[in-house]
């Protein structure tokens, strides 16, 4: 398989799984909407966990029950997977043609790259680009934190350490006032400002320290490079960015009912403040992937300070009916519609989509009615003899019996048509008609062989040319 066949059927792939799983997304999101009231937020971070995996899934199996069944997008795609750029095998084959035809090789059509390769390109470019400027910004983010200095404190390093962070996340202070765990692959620097224990209560400390430490149990920030690579296989999507959106949002109000579990109300609410405060100043390295900040995103606020004051309880029975009518969701999406079988030929049950296309060489060079195989089999056998004169040369009579589609011993202007279509503009397909009505020497509409020989040797080759 070459680079064009590759890239199209990456595209082809990319484009239908993105479509499958906005249907997901879509809704996954309506569900969600409707029963946030009753679902705690760990089962809301699963269900969109569940959409990321469709986002990423290579295949998927087919089934009866596939929502896709429904919708015409899907065939589309099935139908685009085959690239339409002509091949060097076929160009080889379209000079060929020319020389025996006797036309200019800059007449013949020429068959542009399909859409969905053009979209390939594109998409590659995108995908590079992301990743590449993502792996640049978390290298340039962790020199910057490494030349920060560390931390000497005793109480805040005893609070540390309380919260359970272990002593290889190295604790550092900036003087931007922004609070975050920060690592590649696992955490290995935790900051916080420059004057952390006097402008926090400790108590407020205690509750900061604890959210980042549940990030830092959990492994958010492997689950970060897991979104990262969504994000950049998926970057025409819009639907995703606002995806990945709602679930960092929903790990930060796990994060906060980690840190509060237990707590009284007067620990919650000392615990908002902190959140309040931490918005005055909350600046960090420009390092999304490797960065885990206790304040993400302002608008985001007001839902994480609501669930703080308010610490509302989940009925086991709303949310075991939500997850079912997820399960269903899941069902009817993380499957793919089945492919239509139709006979062939000979009886034997193939996909619908092989059966449009029984030989791709076939029809470039126009012969719409039987495979070559078949003909040739009835010329072995005698079904196909013509009653040619004399026999000529067996390299013109081969010529003459791919020319004779309904095998009656002449060629019609038709079937003579038929083998121009798609190698010739209209300009190069009318000089050959009017070759051919000169080498129809008995004017009856059809060329026999002798005068097949004629429009073939001469008339072809000379429009202009008089019957001889």
């Amino acid at each position: 398989m070459n680079i064009e066949a590759l890239l199209t059927a990456a595209g082809t792939w990319i484009l239908r799984t993105s479509w499958e799983a906005s249907v997901l997304l879509l809704l996954m999101g309506l569900l969600l909407f409707a029963g946030k009231r009753y679902l705690s937020p760990r089962v809301r971070l699963i269900l969109w966990g569940v959409v990321g995996l469709r986002f990423l899934l290579p295949v998927v199996p087919e089934s009866d029950f596939s929502l896709f069944r429904a919708l015409p997008a899907t065939s589309v795609f099935a139908e685009t997977a085959t690239p339409v750029a002509v091949t060097q095998p076929e160009r080889r084959r379209d000079r060929e043609w020319a020389r025996e035809t006797g036309v200019s090789e800059e007449k013949i059509s020429p068959v542009m790259p399909s859409p969905v390769f053009v979209f390939s390109l594109v998409w590659l470019a995108g995908v590079v680009a992301m990743l590449v400027g993502g792996f640049v910004r978390q290298r340039r983010a962790l020199n910057q934190v490494r030349s920060w200095p560390a931390v000497t404190d005793p109480d805040l390093l005893e609070l540390v350490r309380e919260a359970g962070i272990s002593e290889r996340v190295k604790v550092v202070e900036q003087s931007d006032g922004g609070i975050g765990v920060f690592g590649l692959l696992r955490a290995s620097h935790l900051i916080v400002p420059v004057g952390f224990m006097g402008r926090y209560t400790k108590g407020q400390a205690r509750g900061i320290l604890r959210h980042e430490a549940e990030h830092i149990r959990r492994g958010d920030l492997a689950w970060n490079w897991i979104l990262f690579l969504i994000e950049a296989l998926h970057w025409f999507n819009p639907l995703v960015r606002l995806a990945a959106r709602q679930w960092r949002n929903e790990r930060e109000i796990l994060c906060d009912d980690a840190a509060l579990r237990r707590e009284s109300v007067e620990g919650r609410r000392d615990y908002g403040s902190a959140l309040i405060r931490a918005l005055e100043c909350h600046r960090l390295p420009a390092a999304r992937v490797a960065l885990l900040p206790f304040i993400s995103r302002k608008n985001e606020m007001k839902q994480r300070l609501l669930q703080i004051m308010k610490n509302p309880s989940y009925p086991v029975i709303p949310q075991v009916g939500v997850a079912l009518l997820a399960l269903a969701a899941v069902v009817v999406t993380f499957t793919s519609a089945v492919t239509p079988v139709r006979a062939d030929e000979g009886g034997k049950p193939r996909p619908e989509a092989e059966g449009k296309k029984d030989n791709p060489e076939r029809e470039r060079e126009g012969d719409a009615n039987k495979p070559k195989e078949e003909e040739g089999a009835k010329r072995k056998e005698g079904e196909g003899d013509k009653p040619a004169a004399g026999k000529k040369n067996s390299r013109e009579q081969e010529i003459f019996d791919a020319y004779d589609k309904d095998d009656d011993g002449t060629v019609t202007a038709q079937e003579m048509e038929a083998m121009m279509e798609g190698k010739q503009n209209s300009s190069g397909r009318r000089e050959i008609r009017k070759a051919v009505d000169k080498a129809d020497k008995n004017a009856d509409g059809k060329l026999n062989l002798e005068e097949f020989e004629f429009w073939y040797k001469i008339g072809r080759l000379d429009p202009k040319a008089e019957n001889r």
